[in-house]
Parts: structure tokens; C-alpha cells; sequence
């Protein structure tokens, strides 16, 4: 398994930074128009090349100099013969029970304080070679084989009960994170991603409905929970319409105008294209900040 983690020191020049070295690509940031990284995020993806996971948003006890808490931000990556992938799934699912219950100073974050000592952390951020990645790697593996760790999320809440079961939830779909059936089959959907099963699982901090859900790969599988959802979605995984084939290409959506952009002239592209540009900026700015603030308000 690869793994990086990613914290701040307690002094002001002590920026966030990774532990060590940074990982070769930023694959979540195709991401961050529905998910705000500071906060509480789970993405996993699973495809030919592998494994990925991103857990961000994990609040350690330590704070910095004028008192404000400090995060952690994990990134995993690894095949479905790592050994370390049933640990990673466990991990995974008690992150998404701290989210649901609100508490990202949870479980999986004392782990993280336990294996991460603030001493230790300030050491590793101002190192930026082999050994020091090498560290950071050993003790993540102590962190995620911790047996007073993550028990694994095994309690999902009532929304359990007489809603089907997690291997019936279909290819692509979606609900909120406060429904239990749905955490649950978010989980069994990790763990057959991290046993080499194609696909996405994936909390979006931003999202409020389907429409939002980046489109699915070739294999047409993507498990969304969503923190402020615009409708209710009832109990279990809800079906999301179009995404069950997925697109010709892997990654997030690429969307596409229909035939009303084509028909357009060229200055009536222009002028329909600035004007877009301008109320997105206007109303993406507010929105992400209100967004944010809300967020901030449930965890």
C-alpha cells in the first residue's frame, strides 16, 4: 500500500503540508466542485490500475497556535492482493460512522492522535525525504492495524431495519448519509472496490442531488452519500437514472450542452457563454460559502 497523510504544526509557518513527501498525482481535485476538502470527505475509487482513497477532513486534538482545531487528510492507494485492504475498508466505514454521528474527532481521529503525536508530525513536516516518508508509512500501517481502533462502523442506526440489504442496492445510486441502510451499503460497496471491483464510492460534502453525482466509468457503478440532500430520498440506496451504463471514458462528468448549443451562431455562443460565466461566478461564490458554513454547522 502507498499512503500519505497530510496535517499542520502548531506554529504559524508550519502550513499543511504531507508528512514526508506528497503524493505523485492530486487524483481527488477532479472532485472539488462537490466536495470541500477541509471538511469531512470519503472518496474511493477502484479501476484496472487499482485502488484509491481520500479521507479528509479528520479533526485531531491538537490545534494550532491561536487555538483552532487541526485536521488530517489521508491518501491510500494500493491492489486488491494489498493486505492492508480490509484494514483500509474498516478504517473507511468508521470514518463514514464519525460523519453521519457528527463527530470528526471520532475514532478515527484519536487513532490518528495516537500514531501521530504532535512532536512527531512537526518532525516529519520539515523533512522531505525517503525516511521520512518510509515513517509516515509505518506508522499509518500501526494506525490502521491498531486493535483499539476503528471497530469498522458495524452499527448503522435504525435506518437498518426492513429496507432490503446491502448487496441489493443497485450499480448507481445515492441517499443521504443519515440513512443507515445506505452507510451500510456504502461500506460493502468500499469493500468490494478495495477487492478489485471497478467503481466509486463516494461522500460528497457538496452535493444536494443526483443531477450532481459525477457520471460512472465503463462499469457504471457510483455510490453517493450526500450531506444536505435537496430532496428526501426515502430509506435505502435510491436508483440514479442515466448513470447505470456509465460513459465511454472513466473520470468525472464531462457535461454536455444538446443540440440548442449547436444551433446557436457564433456571437450568440459568445454572448450566451459570458453571460454563464458571469452568474456562475456570482451565485457559485455564494453558494460554496454558504454551503461550507452549513457543513461546518452538522460536524
Amino acid at each position: 500500500m502507498d499512503g500519505y497523510v497530510m496535517s499542520r504544526g502548531r506554529d504559524r509557518g508550519q502550513d499543511y503540508g504531507y508528512l514526508g513527501a506528497a503524493p505523485p498525482a492530486a487524483w481527488w481535485r477532479s472532485y472539488s466542485g462537490v466536495a470541500d476538502f477541509e471538511y469531512p470527505t470519503l472518496l474511493v475509487e477502484s479501476d484496472a490500475g487499482g485502488w484509491r482513497a481520500y479521507l479528509s477532513g479528520i479533526r485531531s486534538e491538537r490545534t494550532d497556535a491561536v487555538g483552532t482545531p487541526l485536521r488530517f487528510t489521508l491518501v491510500l492507494s494500493g491492489g486488491p492482493a494489498d493486505e492492508t485492504a480490509p484494514q483500509v475498508a474498516r478504517f473507511a466505514a468508521q470514518w463514514l460512522e464519525d460523519i453521519a454521528a457528527r463527530r470528526p474527532a471520532g475514532a478515527v481521529a484519536a487513532c490518528l492522535d495516537r500514531h501521530f503525536p504532535a512532536e512527531d508530525v512537526e518532525r516529519l513536516l520539515e523533512l522531505r525525504d525517503a525516511a521520512a516518508l518510509a515513517e509516515t508509512r509505518r506508522r499509518l500501517e500501526e494506525t490502521l492495524a491498531d486493535p483499539a481502533g476503528p471497530a469498522g462502523g458495524e452499527k448503522t442506526g435504525d435506518g437498518d431495519s426492513g429496507h432490503g440489504t446491502p448487496r441489493s442496492a443497485p450499480p448507481s445510486w445515492i441517499n443521504t448519509v443519515q440513512d443507515g441502510l445506505s452507510r451500510k451499503c456504502f461500506a460493502v460497496r468500499v469493500g468490494d472496490l478495495l477487492s478489485g471491483t471497478p467503481g466509486r464510492a463516494l461522500l460528497l460534502n457538496l452535493a444536494t442531488e443526483a443531477g450532481d453525482v459525477p457520471d460512472a466509468g465503463p462499469d457504471g457503478r457510483v455510490a453517493a452519500l450526500v450531506v444536505h440532500p435537496k430532496q428526501d430520498f426515502g430509506p435505502g440506496p435510491v436508483a440514479i437514472p442515466g448513470k447505470v451504463r456509465g460513459l465511454v471514458e472513466a473520470g468525472p462528468a464531462h457535461r454536455t450542452t444538446p443540440g440548442f448549443w449547436r444551433s446557436r451562431s457564433t456571437g450568440q455562443k459568445a454572448l450566451i457563454a459570458l453571460g454563464a460565466i458571469v452568474l456562475a461566478a456570482a451565485v457559485g461564490a455564494a453558494g460554496h460559502a454558504v454551503g461550507a458554513w452549513n457543513i461546518w454547522d452538522q460536524f
